[in-house]
């Protein structure tokens, strides 16, 4: 998170799928509800984001 308090992508979510009260102040923030198995189907797709290019797509090819 901000600070460094949340290490892992896992944490993050973990974090938002609870969305705590706020410390100080509010939280906008809005439980998301997921379930276990909900939270590391999101977290294999969000690590996919950061893989590389093995190859580019077709569409995204120069003609």
């Amino acid at each position: 998170m901000h600070q460094g308090q949340l290490t892992t992508l896992a944490d993050v979510l973990e974090h938002y799928n609870n969305a705590p009260d706020a410390m100080i102040g509010h939280n906008e923030a809005k439980p998301l509800g997921l379930s276990k198995r909900e939270l590391r189907q999101l977290e294999a797709f969000l690590t996919t984001l950061d893989a590389p290019i093995s190859e580019l797509p077709a569409t995204l090819q120069k003609n």
